[in-house]
């Protein structure tokens, strides 16, 4: 098997204005778990958008 063999996935990105629910849609949609951040290098996946929620939302307190 060589590399042009490997399928081919559609890169799917997101705009720096995009909300936290557009994102989510966006890779429901394309069932994806990782987004590029247009005309960057720069990705956000679906672990990093439940860390944010956990700390935004103070799911780690210490009881």
């Amino acid at each position: 098997m060589t590399i042009s063999e490997l399928p081919k996935k559609q890169i799917v990105s997101f705009d720096k204005n995009s909300t936290m629910k557009e994102i989510i849609q966006l890779m429901l949609e394309k069932n994806t778990r990782k987004l590029l951040l247009e005309d960057t290098n720069y990705f956000i996946s679906d672990r990093l958008l439940i860390q944010s929620i956990a700390q935004d939302y103070d799911f780690f307190l210490e009881m």
